[in-house]
């Protein structure tokens, strides 16, 4: 079950404070809005927020020139949707890149997994290693990938098929 939700801001400070807040999969930005615009709320995510410097970032804009589209992949927008918005396009281009959130989610959880059962002895990687777990980090970690400790610690325990 997937939960989505959006909201609009109409300047780049207020949606760049919506990101920090509510930590979502994706953003959508126009290019030209008071303030922060578009470019400089895509810099400022990718140069200094590091925990959400890989959210897939998509402008949808009525520049739609070659050399705007250049200038917004550049600095590092996933896609470039022009206006008019064509929205059978728009939705293909977000499913994709919520599936591709997901399929990095499930690769990190995984590797995760694997380290953590190294740590206990469970797996061929090492035997039991003398280490102190930040679990505060850990627990930040597993909420942003959507899992809980609870569930990391039960499928250590169970072991996983290698």
């Amino acid at each position: 079950q997937t939960q989505n939700a959006a909201t609009r801001h109409g300047e780049g400070g207020q949606g760049l404070a919506a990101i920090m807040r509510a930590q979502p999969d994706l953003t959508i930005s126009d290019i030209t809005m008071p303030e922060m615009n578009g470019h400089d709320l895509l810099v400022e995510i990718r140069k200094n927020h590091p925990l959400h410097a890989d959210m897939p970032f998509i402008f949808l804009s009525a520049r739609a020139g070659r050399g705007d589209q250049i200038t917004g992949r550049s600095i590092g927008a996933d896609e470039y949707l022009t206006k008019p918005v064509d929205f059978e396009l728009m939705h293909a281009t977000i499913n994709s890149r919520l599936a591709q959130v997901q399929r990095i989610r499930e690769r990190q959880f995984q590797m995760l997994l694997t380290l953590f059962q190294a740590i206990a002895g469970k797996t061929e990687i090492g035997g039991p290693i003398e280490c102190e777990i930040d679990f505060d980090s850990l627990h930040a970690l597993l909420d942003a990938q959507g899992h809980s400790v609870r569930q990391l610690l039960g499928l250590i325990s169970k072991g996983m098929p290698h």
